[in-house]
């Protein structure tokens, strides 16, 4: 049987879509908390990555000798081991030592970053994506927000840690989130979803045990708390891949990067509640500068277009999400059933009179375009 398919597939539905997108937030989100709470009580970094993808792997490997039984391919290997390298193996091994050093709200803080760096990553590689002035000011914006971090020293571990260290290591995994969504759009529509994660782990896991070797790691004995945390830290990172790897075989790189804008509701809000991290004015003026690249890179403008589409539901649902970063949902009903009709016209908020000031008609354009959410949401053009 060859695992290669048809790039014919079904657009997934809008309750699918949210389906795969929670997932994956949730998960991926309450992975970080999980790992952090095990590295605390001296689960020892080496051995929890390697127990970890070792598990997972075995896992994937059963299922595709089992129920799989496709013919090896060596351009499925070559493919995903390419993308595992920075999917699974980079960003595994960049956030657990990241986490010895700073909170997992503010690993995940700076996971929001990631679909910024996929726009670059997207133009570089695959040539998709054109970066204009505006964001590249926007981009500018996001890296003040992390100098902001590093100039004042917040780690979220309440005046313990590293930002240094533990910053710059996760932002290198952040490089290697976007990177791997690249690869993932790029070579994951053409197989199954199981078969694409299966071929990821074997070179993951043999690197993972040559550095548990290598550096002499002794098995360690775990508590039945820790042992049910690594259970449900495997689930979480198998099913947020299998999450991430269904929907991006589907849509586009940006939109599926969308799951980034959510991590971080997950993992500041477990960090602060189950291991007592900070969440102070620090992170909050970073993260408000982190959004306005997020703001200005990916969310208003793709959320924008997007919210053109109100025959397809599931494009709205990555426009709320996006426009939920600027909180301009009332953009998609308002803008296609008012803006279109009446541009140009005295009836439309979104169109200034002669003569007005600029700081009053924003605030009655995004005011009163409140009051306006009932007008019909099909385009007028």
């Amino acid at each position: 049987m060859n695992s290669t398919e048809k790039n014919n597939l079904e657009k997934p539905t809008l309750i699918q879509t949210i389906g795969a997108v929670l997932v994956a937030a949730f998960m991926w989100g309450s992975g970080n908390v999980l790992s952090r709470s095990l590295l605390i009580e001296g689960v020892n970094e080496i051995f929890l990555v390697t127990l970890r993808v070792t598990l997972i792997g075995s896992i994937l490997f059963l299922n595709y000798f089992l129920f799989i039984r496709e013919k090896f391919q060596m351009r499925i290997l070559k493919e995903a081991t390419i993308t595992g390298t920075f999917s699974v193996f980079s960003v595994s091994w960049f956030f657990i030592y990241a986490l010895q050093y700073i909170s997992s709200g503010l690993v995940t803080l700076l996971i929001s970053s990631a679909p910024v760096f996929t726009a670059l990553w997207l133009k570089i590689l695959l040539k998709e994506e054109k970066i204009s002035r505006v964001r590249y000011i926007a981009i500018i914006v996001g890296f003040i927000g992390i100098l902001y971090l590093f100039i004042t020293g917040e780690t979220g571990l309440l005046n313990d840690g590293d930002i240094l260290l533990g910053g710059t290591l996760a932002f290198f995994g952040v490089q290697c989130i976007a990177l791997a969504t690249v690869l993932n759009r790029k070579y994951a529509p053409k197989y199954k979803v199981a078969t694409w994660l299966t071929y990821q782990y074997p070179l993951v896991i043999i690197l993972s045990i040559a550095a548990y070797i290598i550096f002499d790691i002794e098995p360690q004995s775990l508590s039945t708390s820790q042992i049910i945390r690594i259970g449900a830290l495997v689930i979480s990172n198998l099913s947020a891949f299998t999450a991430f790897t269904w929907l991006i075989r589907r849509v586009s790189a940006l939109q599926v990067a969308s799951v980034d804008y959510l991590v971080p509701i997950v993992g500041v809000t477990a960090g602060v509640v189950f291991l007592n991290e900070a969440f102070n004015s620090n992170i909050l003026i970073a993260s408000i500068f982190m959004m306005g690249t997020i703001l200005g890179v990916n969310g208003i403008n793709i959320g924008h277009e997007l919210g053109h589409k109100t025959k397809h539901k599931t494009k709205t649902f990555f426009a709320h999400i996006m426009l939920l970063t600027a909180i301009q949902n009332h953009f998609i009903p308002y803008h296609n059933g008012g803006h279109h009709r009446d541009v140009a016209t005295p009836d439309d908020l979104s169109s200034a009179k002669e003569g007005d000031i600029f700081y009053f008609f924003a605030l009655r354009s995004q005011t009163v375009s409140y009051t306006h959410l009932t007008l019909p949401t099909t385009p007028y053009v």
